[in-house]
């Protein structure tokens, strides 16, 4: 017997034993078992229940897995679904009507077989319509005038708990809007395009001169309807959105300033410039749709949705920007611009008079403004100068970075007590000061300006310890029935080089006796150089020989004069400012 010949008989022989032996094919599948299914929570079965129900529901496969459920309510599949719990609104539209309803589940395994016998319950259902009302955040009440662009909010009471959807109708009770969700329904500018979410954007051509009805209602979610609602409003075509306050932060880090009257501010680097602007529709309860700004170049930005400019790092010179808004209905309001000019501290030879006396009638202890004028001007003869009347200055009394723009010295004389500006301009002062400017002060009871103790004492961050230079400041006494009474100032002494300074009598009263009120003396800060020291009547007198003036020239340049260096003899003066001028010019 050849090898091929044995491995057939061997192969038969193994067919016969596993065919005697009485197994059956190993590849054939077993018999698959439908899942089972049981509602775990709901009415029970003829019970009467409110229409919105929470049902809980399970399923089990013995031989596989559920893959979900058939859902049928009222004998109808309406949806397949994994979950096995869910809150279902059955319909009862009619109030009070009580309405039949079938519940059933079915579970549905890994291979498609569904529970031949699912659970079902049958229970009845009532409800009761909600109640509609207009809601009370509208700023749109009853015959309310408005425009072509306003809304209207909506607002239901519901003793189910339930969904709620809301309509409206103008005019007539016919012409509803589709059911929303959303309660809030604006009349605008379709055109306008786009529009906040959680709103019902409604044509607003509708909207035609004279009075309106609005006509509103609600509905649960088991379609029982509210009564309807009205409101009458009045639109008028001829309204038009205003423009309102411009804010402007120029900012570097953290520091922040605001724009001086006439629109100036220093320049600073990688600064931040923040316009926020507002229009508003409120007068005819509109609604502001968007804003937009024109450029120094003239070219109106698109239309934004936040009224605010961001502009970085603008280098130095004049800007003006223009703003407008638009309403719901697309109606543009006024214009309204902003101008702002980044100045550059520059220096040179140029000197401001800075004179805050009022024209007075002239003559002594009341100069007129031309008196005040001519002597400076004696003072600087030969001086490239410029000067500021500030008492017609408008608005307000004050010194911008713009006016001071390639100006070396400033000479701020503030000659009336009774109504100080130098506080006012504190900050310019400053920053003109920080930036390398020179300034003299000089005024009759000059530093009342900047305290009203007679006595003060300066700290670190005060202007009289950082830019006045001077430790502390003492004023002569005075009595309180008449501030004035005690007059003992006669000018001052010169040192370091200075000459000696007297009051004018042609310049004082003639009972004042040559002599002047109100007079100070300072502890000036070490570094200073003394100009001169006071001269009084009484030799014993408290501020008798006492610092009045003095300089300092180190990181800017300033000089103080505790004596009104008006009300003393010009020639004396002229010596003075002979000398202290190329000091205080140096390097310019």
């Amino acid at each position: 017997m050849n090898y091929s010949m044995t491995k057939i008989l061997l192969f038969t022989t193994l067919l016969i034993a596993i065919s005697g032996c009485g197994v059956s094919d190993p590849g054939s599948p077993l018999v698959n078992n439908p899942p089972e299914t049981s509602i775990t929570s709901a009415p029970q079965n003829g019970s009467t229940v409110n229409h919105f129900l929470n049902l809980f529901w399970s399923g089990n496969d013995g031989d596989g897995q559920v893959s979900g459920f058939n859902m049928f309510i009222d004998g109808e599949l309406v949806a397949f679904t994994n979950r096995t719990d869910s809150a279902i609104s059955f319909s009862a539209p009619s109030s009070g009507e009580v309405v039949s309803h079938t519940f059933k589940i079915q579970a549905v395994d890994d291979e498609g077989a569904a529970d031949p016998t699912p659970p079902e319950i049958q229970f009845f259902t009532s409800n009761t319509g909600p109640t509609c009302f207009f809601s009370s955040d509208n700023i749109v009440r009853p015959n309310q005038n408005v425009g072509q662009g306003f809304s209207i909010k909506l607002e239901a009471d519901d003793a189910n708990r339930s969904g709620i959807w809301f309509a409206l109708s103008l005019d007539d009770t016919v012409s509803w809007t589709e059911w929303t969700r959303d309660s809030i329904f604006l009349y605008a500018d379709l055109d306008l395009d786009t529009f906040a979410v959680g709103v019902v954007p409604l044509d607003n051509s509708v909207l035609t001169e004279g009075p309106h009805t609005l006509y509103a209602r609600c509905r649960d979610s088991g379609f029982a309807v509210s009564a309807t609602v009205s409101r009458v409003v009045n639109v008028g075509l001829d309204h038009r959105p205003e423009m309102g306050e411009i804010t402007v932060r120029y900012n570097s880090g953290s520091a922040s300033d605001s724009l001086y009257p006439d629109g100036s501010i220093y320049h600073k680097v990688n600064a931040e410039l923040v316009v926020a602007y507002e229009a508003s529709a409120f007068a005819y309860r509109g609604l502001i749709h968007s804003y937009r700004y024109r450029a120094p170049d003239g070219n109106w930005s698109v239309w934004l949705a936040e009224p605010i400019l961001i502009e970085t790092d603008l280098p130095v010179g004049a800007y003006t920007y223009s703003f407008q808004g638009r309403d719901m209905a697309g109606v543009l309001s006024d214009t309204a611009e902003f101008f702002i000019r980044l100045v550059e501290q520059t220096f040179s030879d140029s000197i401001l008079v800075v004179d805050e006396t009022r024209n007075g009638p002239g003559g002594p202890g009341a100069p007129s403004d031309v008196e005040v004028d001519n002597f400076y001007a004696a003072l600087l003869d030969g001086y490239n100068t410029k000067s500021i009347d500030m008492s017609v200055r408008s608005p307000g009394a004050y010194i911008s970075p713009y006016d001071l723009v390639n100006v070396g010295l400033v000479v701020w004389h503030a000659e009336d007590r009774t109504d100080f500006i130098v506080d006012d301009n504190r900050r310019i002062l400053a920053e003109y000061m920080q930036r390398g400017g020179r300034v003299i002060f000089s005024g009759w009871d000059i530093m009342s300006a900047y305290s009203s103790n007679a006595v003060s004492t300066y700290s670190g961050s005060d202007f009289g310890y950082r830019y006045l230079r001077a430790f502390s400041s003492d004023r002569d006494v005075n009595t309180t029935a008449n501030p004035n009474a005690i007059r003992e100032g006669t000018g001052f002494t010169g040192e370091n080089g200075f000459p000696n300074v007297s009051i004018d009598p042609a310049k004082v009263l003639s009972s004042w006796n040559g002599a002047i009120t109100r007079v100070w003396v300072f502890e000036p800060r070490g570094e200073c150089t003394v100009i001169g020291r006071l001269n009084t009547i009484t030799p014993t007198y408290t501020l008798a020989n006492q610092v009045t003036a003095y300089y300092y020239d180190l990181s800017f340049r300033v000089a103080v004069f505790g004596v009104p260096l008006y009300f003393c003899q010009q020639p004396q003066v002229e010596a003075l400012f002979d000398i202290l001028l190329p000091r205080m010019m140096t390097g310019l």
